[in-house]
């Protein structure tokens, strides 16, 4: 029983935290001004790749 609830939470708080992180990286892309959207240009992917957040 232990091990299930310990699963649980641990699942859980990965899902929570997954989520978190993905707000943060699309805020990241958002500040260095790069179009995420679907008129996006693929240079603009491109550079990120290239130079790094």
């Amino acid at each position: 029983m232990r091990k299930t609830i310990a699963t649980f939470l641990g699942t859980a708080f990965g899902f929570v935290i997954g989520l978190l992180w993905s707000n943060v990286v699309m805020g990241g892309i958002a500040t260095a001004g790069i179009d995420i959207t679907a008129s996006g240009q693929l240079a603009d992917w491109a550079l990120l790749v290239a130079t790094g957040p």
